[in-house]
């Protein structure tokens, strides 16, 4: 493991399937679907809740080719508006000593129609890419990309950019100004600096380590690799001095500043969690779990409504 702060957030699974739930973001009024809109990239961006979810291993027990994990439930919009549901299902094609490789589909079940994601998936990514293959009514036609990011074992947020014919605004839909994509490449290539800076970092020191349950002698470990050899506040100091000395962007300045405020509230968070860490204070360790959780998530929702998406949170 690199000095991500995701590993003291919560040891999980990743999913890489929740990008299955993006077509139901393309709900629209059937009179209006393709009555002649011009069909233009748009970008749409929810947050993506697991009500239920589960895995199937198969033998031979522990990771294998075959097994399947799966999830369902509701995908609510930026002001918390449930707009659909989706269902999903990966299942293991190759295991490797790092890394397992997935085949994922699913569907959305909608209003006025169904539509179908599928593709490949590396279980221990954040982010996956996907392709919008198709379905059925309204959404027969639609064509588009989508990266989602996950945020913990039961939520992640995505953004779509899609081209199908539709009314004049979607649900979800972000604004992408053009005026923007200079601004946008200069911001994503301080964080690029920033990653490069905390994936040369030593690796984490603990083979196995759950932070909802560590022990003190786990926490002594912890604090010390996180405030010493494998500290990544340098490189997150950095990355904000960088992003705030680009000053204001030509458009879209409110969704600019709450990424520089949610990027600056992690810092404090980050800094108490490691304060309990060396210290080998398990009960304050646990409660800095959702702080930090908490900032993280407040930073990735305000990145993916700008459109700098490669300044996710590491």
């Amino acid at each position: 493991m690199r000095a991500s702060r995701g590993i003291l957030r919560r040891g999980r699974r990743r999913v890489a399937g929740i990008a299955l739930i993006l077509p139901a973001m393309l709900a629209v009024p059937p009179c209006t679907a393709f009555a002649g809109h011009r069909a233009a990239p748009r970008t749409v961006m929810f947050d993506a809740l697991f009500a239920r979810s589960g895995f199937r291993d198969s033998a031979p027990a522990g990771d294998s080719v075959g097994d399947r994990q799966y999830a369902s439930g509701p995908l609510h919009d930026r002001s918390g508006v449930t707009v659909g549901r989706f269902s999903f299902t990966c299942t293991w094609i190759a295991v490797h000593a790092t890394k397992v490789n997935e085949r994922c589909s699913g569907e959305a079940v909608l209003r006025h129609g169904r539509l179908h994601t599928r593709g490949p998936a590396l279980r221990s990514d954040a982010s996956h890419r996907w392709s919008i293959v198709g379905g059925s009514g309204i959404y027969a036609a639609a064509r588009g990309s989508v990266i989602v990011h996950d945020l913990g074992t039961r939520e992640s947020v995505i953004v779509a950019t899609l081209t199908t014919g539709a009314p004049a605004h979607m649900p979800g839909e972000v604004p992408r100004p053009a005026a923007n994509g200079t601004f946008i490449a200069r911001a994503e290539a301080v964080c690029a600096a920033a990653r490069t800076a905390l994936a040369a970092l030593p690796s984490f020191p603990l083979d196995t380590f759950d932070p909802a349950h560590p022990t003190a002698d786990q926490l002594h470990v912890v604090g010390a690799y996180f405030t010493g050899a494998g500290d990544p506040r340098p490189a997150f100091r950095a990355e904000l001095a960088g992003l705030t000395a680009l000053g204001v962007p030509p458009a879209q300045a409110g969704g600019w500043n709450a990424v520089i405020a949610s990027r600056t509230a992690v810092l404090p968070a980050v800094e108490a969690q490691d304060s309990a860490a060396v210290g080998g204070d398990v009960p304050a360790f646990v409660a800095s779990l959702q702080a930090v959780s908490g900032a993280i998530r407040r930073e990735a929702l305000a990145v993916a409504v700008f459109g700098a998406l490669g300044c996710y949170p590491a």
